[in-house]
C-alpha cells in the first residue's frame, strides 16, 4: 500500500518537472524559427561549420545521424567554447 502511494506521489511531481523542461526546450528564439535545418544551413549570426551562435547568444552544435538529416542542438553549457551558457528563450532543436 506504501509502495503504491509512494510511487502515485513521485509521479504527481514529476509532472511538473518534465513540463519545465519541455518549455525550456522549446522556448521562442526569433532566429531559431526562420529557417528549416534540414532543408538549408542558418543564415545571419555567426556560423561556422558546426556552431551556429544566434543574435541572442543561443549556441547550437550541427550532428547528423547516418541517413538522417543535420539537426542543430542546443548547446545548454558553452563556456569551454567561449560562449554564454543557454537561456529560456533558446529553443532545444532548430
Amino acid at each position: 500500500m506504501k509502495t503504491s502511494i509512494l510511487a502515485a506521489t513521485l509521479a504527481l511531481m514529476a509532472a511538473p518537472v518534465a513540463a519545465d523542461i519541455q518549455g525550456f526546450t522549446t522556448g521562442l528564439s526569433n532566429d531559431a524559427t526562420v529557417w528549416n535545418a534540414a532543408s538549408r544551413a542558418p543564415t545571419g549570426g555567426n556560423v561556422s561549420e558546426s556552431i551556429y551562435v544566434t543574435s541572442d547568444n543561443c549556441s547550437y552544435r550541427k550532428t547528423q545521424a547516418p541517413g538522417h538529416p543535420p539537426m542543430w542542438i542546443l548547446i545548454v553549457n558553452p563556456h569551454h567554447l567561449g560562449l554564454p551558457n543557454a537561456h529560456r528563450g533558446c529553443r532545444g532543436t532548430l
